[in-house]
């Protein structure tokens, strides 16, 4: 990218446009240092991510946990192979970002539909670092939903808020997929970003189930911590 090649069309991959941005910010320096320097934006996010974690679970009235849950983020992402710069390192940011604005929206008494709608930008952004993203997505967006048909938002406001809700989490993707279809490169995105995930075989049962295990035992511990 740094001599002029462009993701899908150039060289291929099955990851969003985002994450090659990212990266393409640490290529700029030259050698080695572009691998401390990816490696150094990957330490940046954790450490941003886990003061969110501390301020959000403050938020939730939880503010002695808040610290542990923190630290047990950033120590977790290390043995999740975080460190070698893994894409959730980079989007879970802006996940946390965006379920801070969700849920402290719903303690304002005004002026809350910019927090939701922003927690959606955050969303959208996220999906252009990795698409499986979409879930906590979703997630949110149906949380907002519904937090709106409990306070009796009418029908024509609700569709209103939600299609405003669902174009702020699809404008990122919809402003690159239209730079690819303004430079005719329409076949090139849609082939990378949707023919060939719907293409993708599965993985053998032994790996899979030997993926579940390994991550069971890797997260039961946040878990347990958390439940208690």
């Amino acid at each position: 990218m740094t001599e002029g090649a462009v993701p899908y069309v150039d060289f291929w991959d099955r990851k969003p446009v985002g994450i090659f941005l990212i990266y393409y910010l640490a290529a700029l320096f030259p050698g080695w240092a572009g691998v401390v320097a990816y490696q150094a934006m990957g330490l940046i996010s954790i450490i941003a991510t886990g003061f969110l974690i501390q301020r959000f679970a403050t938020l939730l009235g939880w503010k002695n946990g808040g610290g542990w849950a923190a630290i047990f983020y950033s120590l977790w992402a290390i043995l999740l192979k975080g460190h070698d710069g893994q894409t959730p390192v980079f989007y879970n940011f802006l996940m946390i970002a965006a379920a801070y604005l969700v849920v402290k929206s719903m303690t304002m008494k005004g002026r809350w539909f910019y927090h939701r709608f922003a927690a959606m930008l955050l969303c959208g952004l996220a999906l252009q670092i990795k698409y499986s993203a979409i879930f906590e997505s979703l997630y949110f967006g149906l949380y907002i939903l519904v937090a709106e048909v409990a306070v009796g938002t009418t029908l024509k406001r609700l569709a209103a808020r939600t299609f405003a809700y669902a174009l702020a989490g699809l404008v990122p993707t919809l402003f690159v997929a239209g730079w690819y279809f303004a430079n005719g490169f329409s076949d090139q995105f849609i082939q990378a970003n949707i023919t060939a995930n719907l293409l993708r075989g599965s993985d053998p049962l032994v790996m899979m189930a030997r993926n579940f295990s390994v991550t069971s035992a890797l997260v039961a511990l946040p878990v347990v911590a958390g439940l208690w």
